[in-house]
């Protein structure tokens, strides 16, 4: 369920800003295994807000004909969820990029995307990290604990 939140939030980010679906890239490496007797118990409302802000960002960040990549993968812990663009994040920022009010190059930038997705993340029980590079430019990864079914 949390990727066809996630082709929720594409189809609301790009009707809202007047972008072509093909800026959105959806990749769900999953597969059918029912996360090996776990499931993902999170609040569902928390995680659309934590989508919107990310790949709204991941949005903001890119070029126009840029795409942005939303790929889910597990592991036997965890259900994970990456959104990459094309675009590093500037260099001055890299060290305190999930820190309150940190925005580079956005009109209009408060700074407060990463901050709050960092903390609702955290409050789920996940983790958050972002690798950025000139060469391969930015993802940011969030991982969300599977929990043992009936626990």
């Amino acid at each position: 369920w949390p990727m066809a939140l996630a082709q929720d939030v594409l189809s609301i980010l790009s009707i809202s800003r007047r972008l072509p679906k093909s800026v959105f890239r959806l990749s769900d490496r999953t597969g059918d295994s029912g996360h090996g007797g776990r499931s993902l118990r999170t609040d569902p409302q928390l995680l659309e807000i934590v989508l919107t802000n990310l790949i709204g960002n991941a949005l903001d960040a890119s070029g126009p004909s840029d795409q942005v990549t939303v790929e889910a993968s597990e592991t036997d812990q965890d259900y994970i969820v990456a959104i990459s663009n094309s675009q590093a994040v500037p260099e001055q920022i890299r060290d305190r990029f999930f820190e309150k009010y940190v925005t580079a190059g956005k009109t209009g930038g408060t700074g407060i995307g990463t901050y709050s997705a960092a903390v609702m993340v955290r409050a789920l029980g996940g983790q958050i990290e972002m690798r950025t590079s000139e060469a391969k430019g930015t993802t940011v990864t969030v991982c969300l604990p599977l929990t043992r079914r009936n626990a």
